[in-house]
C-alpha cells in the first residue's frame, strides 16, 4: 500500500529497487526447467567479485552483462544463481571470486571493471540498482552458508539459487533479510538527526537498528529511538522500503512524531544528537544533491540522495515546501 504520513509516495523510485526481471518463482521449481535456463544460448551472467560488480561504461556506467563465451576458464557455471527472466530470457549472477585473475583479461576487456556497489550504485540505471542489490546479496548468502546450521553437513544449491538443501539431514535453508526500521523523528518544523560512531565527518542522518524477534516495525522504532537518542516517540507512519544489499537487509522507513525532547544518546552507538530546523535541512538536502555549489554554509551534512534516510528528510521538507 501506498505510504502514509509526512511526504507520502506511491512511487518513491528508491535506489536498488524497481527489477524489471520476472523471477520466476514458480517455474524455478522445476529441475528441468532450471537446466533448460542454463542451456540457453541467450543467457546472459551478472559477474561480481568479492562482492564487486563488473559494469562497463564511463562517465555513464552500467551492469556489464557476460556472454557464455565471455565467461572466463574456471567460472563456476553451474553454481550460478538465476535472477529472473529478462523478455523470457534467463539471466544469472556468477561469483568469479576464486577465479584465477589472469583468466579475467575476457571479462575486462573493452574497459569493464570491477566497482564496489555501494560506491557505483548512485551512477548506475535505476533498473541495474535492482537487480544489483538481488545479486549481491545471493551470492553473499550462497557464500556464507556452504554447511548446514541444523547438522554441519555440506549444502547445494536449488531452485535456481533461492534455497540450499542439505545432504546429510535434508533440512532446507533459505537467503535471509534483515529488517531494519531507519526513522526520521519529527517535531513540528524541526526533525532529530544523528552522527553515528562509525560516520565520518559530519554527516547526520536518521536513527536506524535491526528489528528484534517479536517485535512490530512500531515497537522497534520507539526502542530504538529511546536507546540511541532517550527520546520519547509518538505517532509512527510507515513510509516506504529500501533493499540494501550490504549484505541483505530491508529498511523499513517511517516518520514519526516526537513525545519529548530531551536527548541523552548511547554513547556506544552515537557520536551526537541534535535537533535541526527544518530550512536548514532543506539547505543541506540540496547541498548533498549538488543543487548548491561552494561550500553549504552549514557545519552539518546529510546523506547521499540515493540513500533512503535522504529521501526520508527530503519527503519531510518537501511537504513544508508544498511540493
Amino acid at each position: 500500500m501506498p505510504g502514509q504520513g509526512y511526504g507520502s509516495a506511491q512511487d518513491p523510485g528508491h535506489v536498488f529497487t524497481g527489477s524489471p526481471l520476472d523471477r520466476a518463482g514458480n517455474e524455478r521449481r522445476d529441475r528441468a526447467w532450471i537446466e533448460g535456463q542454463h542451456a540457453k544460448p541467450a543467457r546472459r551472467f551478472l559477474a561480481l567479485r568479492d562482492l564487486e560488480a563488473l559494469v562497463e561504461g564511463d562517465p555513464a556506467p552500467a551492469v556489464a552483462w557476460l556472454t557464455p563465451a565471455e565467461l572466463p576458464d574456471g567460472a563456476p557455471e553451474g553454481e550460478a544463481v538465476l535472477l529472473g527472466l529478462d523478455g523470457g530470457e534467463p539471466r544469472f549472477a556468477i561469483d568469479l571470486t576464486a577465479v584465477d585473475g589472469a583468466a579475467l583479461a575476457g571479462p575486462l576487456a573493452d574497459g569493464r571493471r570491477f566497482a564496489e556497489v555501494r560506491g557505483v550504485a548512485p551512477d548506475l540505471p535505476t533498473d541495474d540498482t535492482a537487480i544489483l542489490a538481488q545479486a549481491r546479496s545471493l551470492v553473499d548468502w550462497h557464500a556464507r552458508h556452504p554447511f548446514c546450521a541444523a547438522c554441519g553437513g555440506a549444502t547445494t544449491s536449488r531452485n535456481g539459487g533461492l534455497m540450499r538443501v542439505c545432504g546429510d539431514c535434508d533440512a532446507e535453508h533459505f537467503p535471509r533479510v534483515d529488517p531494519v526500521v531507519i526513522v526520521l523523528i519529527i517535531d513540528g518544523d524541526r526533525c532529530l538527526l544523528v552522527s553515528g560512531r562509525g560516520r565520518p565527518g559530519s554527516n547526520y542522518t536518521c536513527i536506524a537498528g535491526f528489528m528484534e524477534p517479536g517485535e512490530t516495525v512500531e515497537e522497534a522504532v520507539r526502542r530504538e529511538v529511546r536507546e540511541e537518542a532517550g527520546v520519547e516517540v509518538a505517532a509512527v507512519r510507515y513510509h516506504s522500503s529500501q533493499p540494501w544489499p550490504f549484505p541483505a537487509s530491508l529498511m523499513l522507513g517511517c516518520h514519526a512524531e516526537a513525545a519529548s525532547e530531551s536527548i541523552a544518546i548511547d554513547p556506544e552507538e552515537i557520536k551526537d544528537a541534535r535537533w535541526f530546523d527544518r530550512a536548514d535541512v532543506a539547505r543541506a538536502l540540496d547541498f548533498a544533491a549538488g543543487e548548491i555549489e561552494g561550500e553549504s554554509g552549514l557545519d552539518f551534512g546529510v546523506p547521499a540522495p540515493f540513500t533512503i534516510s535522504h529521501q526520508l528528510i527530503r519527503a519531510w521538507t518537501s511537504e513544508a515546501r508544498g511540493a
